[in-house]
């Protein structure tokens, strides 16, 4: 029996473990413990503020309990944060949030690309994703501070994307007055895995002088994988690397003048495929030589902050430069090359002149594409891949004035630049049959077809904002926010004769009571918005069709039916008019009540939310349109979201710390859509969501400490998208344990842990609605175990 083997055993005692502990000596101790919960500081509205006195919908895990719970990324975290869910599972770089329901329900092709509904943020550089809301930023949480989630739009102080919610990850900062050394690692195993993997972070911290200090980070991350594709014979295909590091240096001159810059590096990289056909196995997909499934991103970002107090304001400056690549390659099943090699013979077969199709004839190219077998034929082409790739570089300048904390009227004016060149595409590599190796006019049209321009987004977006809030006391303990966000931005893009502006107002208002002392109650309204997009597909669309001119277009439906009988002009034009919509807009209204009691030892919170999505970008199609492709995104649907969200948390006594999150959630369309009826659930908006962590901690002897931790979550059905009528996603849990010993005077730290104690195997994503004719699954990680070691060095 190998090392994982005995610590899963052990590990499935500890439930027995902590029910003895909690009731026994835990809970008959007395009052007199001097047990407190330590405050989280949050910098939600731009100044620090302790997270149980700031009048807003926001919550935040530091880094002690990021730590403790053994999070590497959002993925192992999110489910502790009430209102936030994610999609698990995914290939690097293809996170997608979504907050209190809110998400894009749109957008993750090149070709109807949408903005993200979330906005994320690494310290101050925003690096929400510019190319679909399914390529969000994941996070190392290493040497993190803490992580905010900023729940409903975030319109006044965060700008454009956060119509659903912004999402900050804050690094810890270089600290004058002490050297210290960290260092954290382990080894650990999957089930059904053959292989193990490793995990290294190390972090330092030195001054240089009284007025300077440098910290510097990095990390390794290794992950077995532990689905295997079978038909090729190949073992634990979907392991995932992931590396990186940040330089930070803080320089104050003067009392009054501090200056930061830091860079930061990000690299991670899944090798085979991410999703499969069963759990443990893919054995669909075709390969093409040399092309296997992979998934990889890269991130640079070099950042500059200056601060300069005065007597009555602190004035910061920000500038950044981010550089952001990814490139993934995605194969699929022979249905898929079935498909496409239909659409080309459609294509070539509506061109006005025959002479390409009279020599790919010549050459034995097959022609079936009005046979009685039509799309399910396998004639010409044996393997279909997609290889994504997606870049950014993105210039930021903000600067803005923050009042002093002490003063009796606080106020936020600032303004805000961004200039960011995004690039996406799109291209599908091929393989036909052996028989047409030597058909160089049949490859030529097939190679023609796949590099459509159509399949390359690149637009250059600036936008200019400036902002500000004002909050002032009406009485000694009611206090009044008003505030608003300006924005003039401009979208640019090649391939396209066509560009998107917008000029959009988001106001924000609110009203917080403090009746008592430790209470705090508020209600806000708040706004904000997302930019609009064209649909490449239908402009692909436009010049395919026009190729027919004035002569009527095949009617063979389902794939390309033209029941009004339409020529080639009529149907270009049509899809002329399906090219460009909207931006979208949220209006949202939060009440909540933020209490401490039993002398600092249990907090609670409590928020209810009620969110008007207005001008929603949801996906329609056109019927009359004579094109497999008949999708695109408009501005024609309202939906909402109405919920509560709870959290709490308790300290008994000193060894012992009890944590609930939880929502419960209603997001619906509000209006009838196609076939689709008002009540239609939106996807990936669970109905709720909670989370349960009980941590024990007691001395035994010779100064050591023993340490015994639960972790219980569990996330409702969801539906994956608009018209289905059944849940793809079902409710899925997950308890995770872990047992440590530490000795707090030498600061090191061991710890045995088992993640997915019970080996739950539920669906986590589902793309066969978004992918026809595959079945493209992500599961839950099955068992996850192994052993962590800590070690802390600190001289003052």
């Amino acid at each position: 029996m190998n090392i994982f083997a005995i610590i899963t055993r052990a590990m499935s005692l500890v439930p027995i473990a902590v029910l003895v502990l909690t009731s026994g000596s835990a809970f008959a101790a007395s009052e007199q413990d001097d047990a407190v919960i330590e405050e989280i500081v949050v910098t939600a509205t731009h100044r620090e503020t302790q997270l149980m006195d700031t009048p807003v919908a926001v919550s935040a895990v530091d880094g002690a309990f990021i730590e403790s719970i053994g999070a590497v990324n959002m993925e192992g975290v999110f489910k502790h944060i009430a209102g936030l869910n994610m999609n698990e599972g995914v290939p690097a770089s293809f996170n997608q949030y979504q907050v209190r329901g809110i998400s894009s329900l749109t957008g993750g092709v090149a070709f109807a690309q949408t903005y993200s509904a979330i906005s994320v943020y690494l310290d101050n550089v925003p690096v929400t994703s510019a190319q679909g809301p399914s390529r969000q930023f994941g996070g190392n949480l290493f040497d993190i501070e803490r992580v905010e989630v900023l729940k409903g739009p975030q319109g006044t102080l965060f700008g454009e994307g956060s119509v659903g919610g912004t999402i900050r990850y804050i690094h810890r900062k270089p600290e004058f007055d002490r050297t210290t050394f960290k260092v954290r690692g382990g080894f650990f195993g999957i089930d059904e895995s053959g292989d193990e993997g490793s995990r290294l972070e190390a972090v330092v911290n030195f001054p240089i002088g009284d007025n300077a200090a440098v910290r510097l980070m990095g990390y390794s991350n290794d992950q077995p994988g532990w689905m295997d594709k079978s038909d090729r014979g190949e073992k634990d295909t979907n392991s995932v690397d992931m590396g990186g590091g940040r330089i930070a240096v803080l320089w104050a001159p003067t009392e009054l003048l501090s200056l930061e810059g830091s860079v930061y590096r990000a690299e991670t990289t899944n090798s085979g495929a991410m999703l499969g056909t069963k759990r443990y196995d893919e054995d669909v997909a075709i390969r093409i030589p040399g092309l296997p499934p992979m998934s990889e991103e890269e991130m640079d970002i070099y950042s500059l902050n200056l601060e300069y107090e005065f007597d009555w304001a602190t004035w910061h400056i920000f500038g950044s430069y981010m550089d952001r690549e990814s490139n993934a390659m995605f194969e699929f099943p022979q249905s898929f090359a079935s498909l496409f090699d239909w659409l080309i013979q459609f294509n070539v077969a509506i061109d006005s002149d025959p002479t390409r199709l009279f020599a790919m004839l010549g050459e034995g190219w097959q022609f079936t594409a009005f046979s009685p077998c039509s799309i399910t034929c396998v004639a010409n082409q044996s393997a279909f891949n997609n290889s994504s790739t997606a870049e950014s570089e993105r210039t930021v300048f903000e600067t803005r004035l923050v009042s002093n904390a002490d003063s009796r009227v606080l106020w936020t004016a600032g303004f805000f630049y961004k200039d960011s060149d995004d690039y996406r595409e799109d291209r599908q590599p091929f393989r036909l049959f052996p028989f047409l190796d030597n058909a160089t006019v049949t490859h030529s049209v097939y190679e023609e077809f796949f590099a459509g321009p159509e399949n390359v987004h690149l637009d250059n977006y600036q936008e200019f904002s400036l902002y500000g809030e004002v909050t002032f006391p009406l009485l000694d303990t009611v206090e009044l926010t008003v505030g608003a966000r300006y924005t003039d931005m401009e979208q640019k893009l090649e391939e396209s004769s066509i560009n998107t502006t917008d000029e959009v107002w988001s106001p924000k208002g609110g009203i917080a009571w403090r009746p008592v002392d430790n209470t705090l109650l508020f209600l806000n309204v708040s706004t904000g918005f997302r930019p609009g997009n064209l649909n490449l597909g239908q402009e692909f669309n436009r010049r395919q069709l026009s190729l027919a001119g004035d002569a009527v277009l095949p009617n063979v439906p389902p794939f390309t039916a033209n029941p009004d009988m339409l020529t080639g002009n009529q149907a270009a034009a049509l899809a002329e008019s399906l090219i460009r919509y909207d931006g979208d807009e949220v209006i949202n209204y939060d009440v909540g009540w933020k209490s401490t009691f039993l002398n600092d030892r249990l907090d609670l919170v409590v928020s209810a939310h009620y969110l008007d999505w207005e001008d929603t970008i949801l996906t329609f199609q056109q019927q009359n349109l004579p094109v497999f492709t008949k999708d695109y995104n408009a501005n024609a649907g309202a939906a909402h979201s109405t919920g509560l969200e709870l959290e709490i948390v308790y300290r008994p006594i000193d060894q012992l710390t009890l944590r609930l999150v939880g929502d419960i959630n209603e997001a619906e369309l509000d209006e009838d859509f196609g076939a689709v009826e008002k009540g239609a659930e939106l996807p990936y908006a669970p109905e709720y969501s909670a989370a349960l962590t009980v941590d024990y901690e007691m001395p035994i002897a010779r100064g050591l400490s023993a340490g015994t931790q639960l972790n219980y979550t569990t996330v409702g059905k969801q539906k994956t998208a608009l018209n289905e009528d059944t849940y793809r996603l079902p409710k899925r849990n997950q308890l995770d344990a872990r047992v440590s010993l530490r000795n707090p005077e030498e600061r090191w730290l061991i710890t045995l842990f088992v993640n997915n104690l019970t080996n739950e195997d539920s669906v986590t994503l589902d793309n066969s609605t978004a992918v026809p004719l595959a079945t493209s699954q992500a599961y839950q990680r099955p068992r996850f175990y192994g052993i962590e070691f800590n070690y802390e060095f600190e001289k003052n």
